[in-house]
């Protein structure tokens, strides 16, 4: 009896996997379009607009960068500049330039009888008035002890801002934490520790129950740390995250469907035209 039960179990296996076919699924290639990588800011410095073309997902070839275009950066001012071509795919600026806080400027990419353009304002933001580190104790309950930094810093719109922030460790970019972005609606939310004393910050911590919200690095002592905050329009946060979340996949029926971030340059093209407005602090590790 037990025999013809595993005699059955075996010929149901080899009927089941006598049914297996490798299908071969042809996946759409779309129209060859270009993707644009161009940022500029309030740094004095040559802007930089990269071009490359597109490729279908599973081709691994080396991605070829346009070196054909017209490329124009304008403002409503009535400033032009025409970018030049450097190599696979680079333009730049003859010269330095930089942003003009309140002014818009307009990227525009000529190239195969199609012109691509993409428009950003350069927004105000203040200075960053406290830049500082401080210790937290290993009672906290939710940050691990050890040398943090914050910054308090006062916010310019009135309709909210929108942040990315960048910190460096001793000339060193710390990125383990993925891209640091928030948004300030409420007027209350984007800048780090607002209700903390830097006056006094241990008060603040163990006296006030305040808790602290330090940019998520441990540092140690003698260490140089600077602070890059990058104000930017809302559309490129949203695109910013939309970016982090497809470049977080991890395989799980959780995760967003693939997809391309949404882009800000017209007629089909890929990537982003931002305009930044960049404040800097430092500050060293001290007891």
């Amino acid at each position: 009896m037990k025999l013809n039960k595993i005699i059955l179990v075996l010929t149901a296996f080899i009927a089941l996997t006598a049914c297996e076919q490798l299908v071969q699924i042809d996946l759409p290639q779309g129209a060859q379009t270009i993707a644009v990588d161009a940022e500029i800011s309030t740094d004095l410095r040559p802007w930089k607009v990269f071009i490359t073309n597109t490729q279908a997902y599973y081709n691994q070839d080396t991605v070829a960068g346009v070196e054909d275009a017209i490329v124009v950066i304008s403002d409503d001012d009535g400033n032009v500049d025409t970018l030049e071509h450097v190599e696979n795919g680079e333009y730049r600026t003859i010269n330095s330039r930089q942003c003009v806080p309140g002014r818009t400027y307009t990227l525009d990419i000529q190239h195969n009888n199609t012109l691509f353009s993409a428009s950003e304002l350069c927004r105000f933001q203040y200075d960053i008035d406290t830049f500082l580190s401080f210790f937290i104790p290993e009672t906290n309950g939710f940050i691990q002890k050890g040398y943090y930094v914050f910054e308090v810093a006062n916010e310019y719109e009135p309709d909210g801002d929108y942040y990315l922030w960048k910190i460096y460790r001793n000339d060193t970019m710390l990125d383990g934490f993925g891209l640091i972005l928030d948004e300030d609606q409420n007027r209350e939310v984007s800048f780090f520790n607002l209700n903390i004393d830097p006056n006094d910050i241990e008060k603040s911590i163990r006296e006030d129950s305040i808790s602290p919200r330090p940019f998520p690095f441990n540092f140690k002592l003698g260490d140089t740390v600077e602070i890059e905050q990058f104000c930017i329009n809302k559309k490129y946060y949203e695109f910013l995250i939309e970016l982090q979340n497809q470049q977080n996949r991890s395989g799980t029926p959780f995760d967003p469907p693939p997809a391309n971030p949404k882009s800000n340059i017209s007629n089909g093209a890929f990537g982003y035209f931002s305009v930044v407005n960049i404040k800097r602090a430092s500050t060293i590790i001290l007891e």
